[in-house]
């Protein structure tokens, strides 16, 4: 797959590294970004400054970029890095002892995705031209069904009986 640019010329992963640093809050001292995230990992404030700047090639390392995914919990350089290279990311969940409520909002989440993917597909034809852009919106929507799909299994998998 191609390493693709948005429209401002940054690359999709550079942009979501930089979205994960600065879009970071210190659970316990409530501050927040680059001075927040530095502390909490131990790294100098410039260096991770630097390394997240998304107009300047990214030197983050595989293992530091999962050292930032870790810390912060923002998954969206580890989905875009694997949408980069043709690859989708769904969480593992575990639902322990899910009730029918677990079951009926899975469902209907699952069910909303799928809307909102099919109200995607329906503003793309609409125009007669389907164009690089919206394939890759409506990739993105495709991906977020399965994910919603996979946690209504993963409460399928809470309910069921052990084997005899």
């Amino acid at each position: 797959m191609t390493k693709e640019r948005d429209q401002y010329g940054v690359d999709p992963l550079d942009a979501a590294i930089y979205d994960a640093v600065h879009d970071y809050c210190d659970p316990v001292t409530g501050r927040r970004g680059v001075p927040a995230l530095s502390n909490a990992m131990g790294w100098g404030a410039s260096m991770l400054q630097n390394y997240a700047n998304p107009n300047e090639p990214s030197q983050f390392s595989i293992t530091q970029i999962r050292a930032l995914i870790l810390r912060t919990g923002d998954k969206r350089p580890l989905r875009q890095l694997a949408h980069d290279v043709g690859e989708a990311c769904f969480p593992l969940l575990v639902t322990q002892f899910p009730g029918d409520s677990d079951l009926l909002s899975a469902w209907a989440d699952w069910q909303a995705e799928i809307g909102e993917t099919m109200q995607k597909a329906k503003a793309i034809l609409d125009d007669g031209k389907v164009v690089a852009v919206e394939v890759d919106e409506l990739r993105r929507e495709l991906i977020e069904d399965f994910e919603k799909g996979l946690a209504l299994l993963d409460v399928f998998k809470g309910m069921q009986e052990p084997e005899k």
